[in-house]
């Protein structure tokens, strides 16, 4: 018994191994892969959107844009299915109060980074058409200065930290001048 083990056991790994290792880096490949997507020298890692409720009328969306070209780059649009429309937003405290406001672009300098957080840059989703549920997810269509453009599919799951007193004034900020 104990020769028909070791005989097993090695056939295991003359045979089979090299077939086990081809799937384990396969799949390891798949999972590295889920919420990163390229477009030229731009990257998007970590990208997730925050859960919410269903009568929400709102979302956000959040991911990382790594720019591994030598020439500076910028988003420039966003949009999705999920929402009747999508923006680039900011964040900032005024009187004690954190206010969102559009801007236009968002810089993604060459060598470098932008970073979409809660409480700093983030894609509006706004007029949600579906609930924002954990376990799904959102196409996300970013578009660049450069004519690039970058699809990207989000994860939703719940949020993390977040803002607690927002001042979202006349059409949260839209429109008032403050765009970059």
């Amino acid at each position: 018994m104990t020769n028909r083990f070791r005989t097993h056991h090695m056939s295991l790994n003359g045979r089979r191994a090299p077939w086990l290792a081809a799937a384990l880096l396969t799949l390891l490949a798949a999972l590295a892969w889920q919420g990163t997507a390229t477009a030229g020298p731009i990257t998007a890692h970590k990208a997730w959107v925050r859960a919410a409720p269903p009568t929400a009328p709102n979302g956000a969306a959040y991911m990382v844009l790594q720019n591994t070209g030598d020439r500076d780059d910028a988003v420039v649009s966003v949009r999705t299915d999920v929402a009747e429309t999508a923006e680039l937003h900011h964040v900032r405290k005024t009187d004690g109060m954190m206010e969102m406001y559009q801007v236009q672009s968002v810089d993604v300098p060459a060598g470098g980074r932008a970073v979409f957080k809660p409480g700093s840059y983030h894609f509006m989703l706004i007029g949600l058409n579906a609930p924002l549920q954990p376990g799904g997810t959102v196409t996300l269509h970013l578009t660049f200065r450069s004519g690039e453009t970058l699809t990207v599919t989000a994860p939703i799951r719940e949020g993390q930290g977040g803002m607690k007193k927002m001042n979202h004034g006349k059409g949260m900020g839209h429109g008032n001048g403050m765009n970059k």
